[in-house]
């Protein structure tokens, strides 16, 4: 329920931005500058705050645990999409391996593994969070096929420093001022619903008919939301990993379509309307998938 409950309050957010569009509020340009406001400042802010909690050793070798876990399903996932979409045109093929890649673990993950383990979930998706991060900054930078950019541009992302900021305070235990953190906290927190409105705003533009009969839509719902998590789930089981961390990872896997796939694909204009309905699409069938995954487990 908790996962149902998370979605419908995202798609709720969504109809506040194609309200917006609507009515003339949101137009193309605001939509850019958004995505710039998400990507560059809010994003990197809710990334750092989310490792502003208390060190103990056994949470260390659990994050450890999944931060392998997470490296290797994020590869994993890059490399099925660069395989799937590499005879699509230039700009749909990137849209489709950076959305096969990345799974919506920072905007749905959080709330959802909290809702489901408590606290410490939190700190499971977190640490999904930190490499979901690295893999977005490097190789999803890479795969926009970004002009002129070079690999210490990318390395000096403010997504990517967050992350390493945020990892170097949690393990050397060094809390940030508590205005400083409120600051961070409140500004990161506007990540989720910008994030929905710019979205929404972006389904106001599209054909609903053709976003449903796009036939790489539907493929690449099936590999993000069964496929990928499924993977998982055997994998894990036959290395005999803990059934809690084997839930948190299946779970972060079958989460729907990031979202910074629109805030890419809007910033580099890369086919912003497929990236919008991959996003919108494997948002709304995830409230079934997220408790069919649930109810295995």
């Amino acid at each position: 329920m908790d996962a149902i409950k998370q979605v419908i309050i995202l798609v709720l957010i969504m109809g506040v931005g194609f309200l917006a569009a609507r009515i003339k509020i949101i137009n193309a340009d605001t939509r850019s500058r958004l995505s710039e406001l998400l990507l560059l400042i809010c994003t990197p802010m809710q990334v750092l705050v989310s490792f502003q909690m208390d060190y103990t050793a056994e949470l260390a070798v659990q994050l450890g645990v999944l931060a392998v876990i997470g490296t290797v399903a994020f590869g994993m996932a890059a490399g099925m999409g660069a395989l799937l979409w590499r005879k699509k045109e230039d700009s749909r093929r990137r849209v489709l391996w950076f959305a096969t890649m990345c799974s919506n673990c920072g905007f749905m993950g959080i709330p959802v593994l909290k809702g489901v383990f408590g606290d410490v979930g939190v700190m499971y998706a977190s640490i999904f969070v930190l490499i979901f991060t690295v893999y977005n900054w490097t190789l999803g930078v890479y795969i926009m096929g970004v002009k002129g950019s070079s690999w210490k541009n990318i390395v000096l992302q403010p997504g990517l420093l967050a992350c390493v900021a945020g990892v170097a305070l949690f393990f050397t235990r060094v809390r940030l001022p508590d205005v400083l953190n409120q600051v961070l906290e409140s500004v990161g927190n506007m990540t989720t619903p910008l994030a929905m409105i710019v979205i929404g705003s972006l389904i106001a533009e599209m054909d609903m008919k053709g976003m449903f009969g796009d036939g790489d839509v539907w493929w690449a719902m099936l590999v993000r939301l069964i496929v990928l998590p499924g993977l998982t789930c055997l994998v894990l089981k036959l290395l005999g990993l803990p059934h809690t961390l084997v839930k948190a990872s299946v779970l972060i896997m079958g989460m729907p379509i990031a979202t910074n796939t629109v805030l890419f694909a809007t910033r580099y204009d890369r086919a912003p309307h497929l990236a919008g309905s991959l996003v919108v699409s494997s948002t709304i069938f995830s409230m079934g998938t997220l408790a069919l995954w649930m109810a295995i487990l």
